[in-house]
């Protein structure tokens, strides 16, 4: 299934925001790994309006964990 623009888009901006916050903590090859492998758990989406907004939470929750 191919992933909607505006998905990768946002995809791309939370990477960013991620590294950021998690600046010290995790390195930005950490925060991609743990962004694309949560992705792939909702490429199969009936809707994907919210999917960069659900990545984002499961990938704080996993960076949090990995302390």
């Amino acid at each position: 299934m191919t992933v909607p623009l505006l998905e990768q888009h946002a995809i791309r901006h939370l990477v960013k925001r991620l590294g950021k916050r998690y600046a010290g903590r995790h390195d930005e090859e950490t925060i991609r790994r743990t962004v694309e492998e949560i992705e792939r758990r909702y490429q199969d989406a009936n809707v994907h309006t919210f999917v960069p907004l659900l990545v984002e939470r499961d990938a704080k929750r996993v960076l949090d964990r990995m302390r």
